[in-house]
């Protein structure tokens, strides 16, 4: 009897013991963060989906026809995501396809962002005021929850609660981003914005009605005793009539530039100094080849300037306080962030980033540079 008993002890330490140390396993597993690092592809898994919206607006249906076709970028089922994932409006350059930004919209939706897009007709001009109507229209019918029957011909996956609505674009898809942000009468307020090498208002199409001026919208709204608008900018330091500059009292400023003067404060600024107007943008190698000899070439490959306006893009909703909140993930990419703008800082590919302080002056985010009033490594072709 007595053997018995010690033969049963050792044995029930054992196992107390292997079950303890499999507690502790499981626990340090759980608690495991990896750290967010938007240089590199998320984890969200997420389908690219193709959905005709019918358009009932006159003007619309006069512009677009008599349906949109959105391209949208979802988040899976099992997606590692919490809560409602906030939605990226996507607005491409001037004659663009929105194919030609697909690194940057997978980018995104690998970090657990809904990427909404579509592609403006190549055979008529899309006057800025017309598509601020048709980004209003999406709104109100394909973007509420729970669906009213306005929205019974939505797509079903369309009608999510997304209230947390951002923007980003290219060119004059920058301009529409800017306007979108800026605007008053969209059918919910668009939070954050990001703008790569936009091109607002030119000597050849100025401020108008059909055609208004984003730099001008920001102002209004951002005016004294007004809302604070912050925006982020990417640049390209390569200059030609891709991006031309304008012509203002005392001299001429870069597109970027003049919005630079109507950021609030709080606004992040930086450029790539090797990358042209082009660049941005990747349409195959015909149009790339096309659009280069028009704009200019830098010696960055487009693979890298891919890299480069996603990173910065994603980084600077973080900033604003707009990402989605991901499983294993601890959320902040400033440490991975700060590793990367350095290397490409090192390599030449882009410049510091700049921060607009409350009193109106631009800074280096390191603290160790002052802003520059002008662009003096910029190339013109």
């Amino acid at each position: 009897m007595t053997r018995m008993k010690f033969h049963i002890l050792p044995s029930l330490f054992l196992v107390g013991t292997m079950v303890l140390l499999t507690g502790l396993l499981e626990s340090v597993a759980t608690s495991v963060s990896y750290a967010t690092d938007y240089s590199l592809q998320g984890p969200v898994e997420f389908t690219t989906q193709t959905f005709k919206v019918p358009l009932s607006s006159e003007v619309l249906i006069k512009t677009y026809g008599e349906t949109m076709t959105l391209y949208v970028r979802l988040p899976t089922s099992s997606s590692s995501t919490h809560g409602s994932p906030p939605l990226l409006w996507w607005f491409s350059g001037f004659q663009q396809s929105s194919s030609s930004y697909t690194h940057l919209q997978d980018r995104a939706a690998s970090w657990g962002w809904v990427v909404i897009c579509y592609n403006n007709p190549r055979s008529k001009a899309v006057s800025a005021k017309t598509e601020l109507q048709l980004i209003a229209y999406l709104q109100q019918h394909c973007l509420q929850a729970p669906p009213s029957p306005s929205t019974s011909n939505c797509p079903p996956l369309l009608n999510i609660d997304s209230k947390t609505q951002v923007t980003a674009g290219h060119s004059r898809g920058g301009k529409i981003a800017a306007l979108a942000y800026a605007s008053s009468q969209l059918n919910t307020t668009i939070g954050a914005t990001f703008l790569i090498d936009p091109v607002d208002t030119t000597n050849y199409i100025p401020d108008s009605d059909n055609n208004p001026s984003a730099a001008a919208a920001l102002a209004k709204r951002g005016g004294k005793g007004g809302d604070n608008l912050p925006i982020g900018i990417l640049g390209a330091g390569i200059l030609s009539s891709c991006n031309p500059t304008v012509y203002v009292k005392g001299g001429t400023k870069t597109q970027c530039q003049v919005l630079e003067e109507v950021a609030g404060w709080g606004s992040w600024s930086a450029v790539a100094p090797k990358t042209s107007h082009s660049q941005f943008a990747d349409g195959g190698w015909f149009i790339n080849g096309v659009q280069d000899l028009l704009c200019g070439k830098g010696k960055v490959s487009r693979e890298e300037v891919a890299e480069i306006e996603s990173v910065c893009m994603l980084n600077w909703f973080w900033r604003m306080g707009f990402a989605p909140e991901i499983e294993g993930y601890d959320g902040s990419p400033e440490g991975a962030f700060e590793k990367w703008l350095m290397r490409k800082m090192e390599e030449g590919q882009l410049d510091d980033v700049m921060i607009k302080g409350e009193n109106g002056k631009w800074r280096s985010s390191g603290g160790d540079r002052l802003a520059r009033d002008t662009r003096d490594d910029t190339m013109i072709v």
